[in-house]
C-alpha cells in the first residue's frame, strides 16, 4: 500500500492487486474507504485526484 495522493486534507492511498492485475484505490491505508480501480499508476492518479476534486468540492459547497 502507498500514499499516491494528498491534497486539501485528503489522501488516496494504492494497493497493487496482483491476481486481477489492477490498483485498488483507497482513502486510507487501512484500505477502509474504496474508491475504485485502475488499470495502471497513471489512470489511479487521475481516479484519485477526481476522487479528491470531488470530496473538497463537496465539503466547500455544505461549508464543511
Amino acid at each position: 500500500m502507498r500514499k499516491i495522493l494528498a491534497k486539501h486534507g485528503y489522501e488516496v492511498w494504492a494497493r497493487w492487486e496482483s491476481e486481477a492485475e489492477i490498483f485498488e484505490l483507497f482513502t486510507d491505508s487501512d484500505a477502509v474507504g474504496y474508491v475504485g480501480f485502475a488499470e495502471s499508476i497513471a489512470e489511479a492518479i487521475k481516479i484519485g485526484t477526481w476522487h479528491i476534486e470531488e470530496q473538497h468540492s463537496e465539503a466547500t459547497w455544505n461549508g464543511s
